[in-house]
């Protein structure tokens, strides 16, 4: 099994960028744009930016999902917060988890337009 390792660069003028596609040669890269002076709690911010990219494609289904711990390390924020923001995604059918596997995006119906 490959180790994942999320690509991530940041300075005051840039969000962060995490890898979702380990080992891929074509990598697709996440920007996950943190306001910690926000009154938005920061496991809403990050539930709500994966699910738009997931919802308007930019993340596929089967993509990986950074692992928990690679993610709140890279983000410089408890793991409690990350794994909050999956347990949303997960119960809203956008993710799931194959255990020793990882978090993949999950294969989701389209809208249907009425």
């Amino acid at each position: 099994m490959d180790n994942y390792s999320p690509v991530v660069q940041y300075d005051s003028e840039t969000p962060w960028y995490v890898s979702n596609k380990p080992g891929s040669g074509d990598r697709k890269v996440t920007i996950i744009n943190l306001d910690l002076t926000s009154k938005v709690p920061i496991y809403i911010q990050i539930r709500d930016q994966l699910r738009l990219m997931i919802a308007t494609g930019e993340m596929e289904p089967g993509d990986q999902m950074p692992p928990v711990r690679d993610l709140a390390s890279e983000l410089l924020i408890n793991p409690n917060t990350v794994q909050k923001a999956y347990h949303d995604l997960e119960r809203e059918g956008f993710i799931y988890t194959r255990r020793g596997m990882g978090t993949f995006v999950s294969d989701r119906p389209k809208a249907k337009s009425e």
